[in-house]
């Protein structure tokens, strides 16, 4: 019987990565030609080997830098209603925001079905990159009736979270979210501000949020890397007699954000 030799960089890769699971976030691979060296292969064949471990998001490449660990997925559960700010406190990171856009705009027609509102009634538009630890994670837009909130796009958005400035400022607390998971191409843009490539695909929810009276408050759509979190599942056979918690309906899932 014959058996099928594994391709070189497919062996360097399998080593590499078991090497991995010992090393911290954050620390630095030896460069592709020592790699080449220690294993006595070629330039082309270990940037293959580390080319796949950075496709499989083990690693990333940063050009002038070299490459580096990426840490250990974390679990978010997504039938949670919470904030990137309390996702990435609890896993010890340090969350930081860039404001691209805060202002009051017309709503369009999406918007406004979303809100519940007349088209062309003012809503508050933030567009916000969120960080862990400094590190671009997710590209997040939102909008707000803003006649239900007077003075909202005068908050300063890259310092605290949304979400407890309706609740102090406001008194309003969001109860439950429904919407829709999805992927897409990142723009030129997007990819420049989350520091990927354009063939890195996006991550998108698209959601409405609602008071406990269940009135839309909050539309909007976060655009995360998918290199950095993933989407596990989880499903059961209704009417088969499985002992299912009683928390899971039909299909669970989670959004892992990676720590860096």
């Amino acid at each position: 019987m014959s058996h099928k030799r594994i391709p070189l960089y497919e062996q360097i890769e399998a080593i590499l990565a078991e090497r991995i699971r010992s090393l911290p976030p954050g620390a630095r691979l030896p460069s592709d030609r020592d790699l080449a060296q220690e294993f006595g292969v070629s330039f082309v064949t270990a940037r293959q080997a580390v080319g796949r471990l950075a496709a499989d998001g083990l690693v990333e490449r940063h050009v002038g830098r070299g490459t580096f660990v990426v840490g250990a997925r974390l679990e978010k559960n997504m039938s949670g209603l919470t904030s990137f700010s309390e996702d990435m406190g609890r896993c010890g990171l340090a969350v930081h925001s860039q404001v691209l856009e805060c202002a009051v705009r017309p709503a369009g027609p999406q918007v406004a079905q979303a809100l519940q509102i007349t088209e062309n009634s003012p809503v508050v538009h933030i567009r916000r990159v969120r960080l862990a630890d400094w590190v671009p994670m997710a590209i997040e837009a939102v909008n707000l009736h803003a006649l239900a909130f007077p003075g909202l796009a005068d908050e300063d958005f890259s310092r605290q979270s949304l979400y407890e400035v309706l609740e102090r400022r406001y008194g309003v607390t969001l109860a439950v979210a429904r919407g829709v998971l999805s992927a897409a191409t990142p723009s030129s843009e997007e990819a420049q501000i989350l520091g990927i490539a354009r063939g890195t695909p996006l991550l998108v929810v698209c959601r409405t949020a609602y008071n406990r009276h269940n009135e839309p408050i909050e539309y909007g759509e976060s655009r995360y890397r998918s290199d950095r979190y993933q989407v596990p599942i989880e499903m059961w056979s209704p009417g088969r007699g499985s002992a299912r918690p009683a928390q899971a309906g039909g299909i669970s899932s989670y959004l892992q954000p990676s720590p860096i």
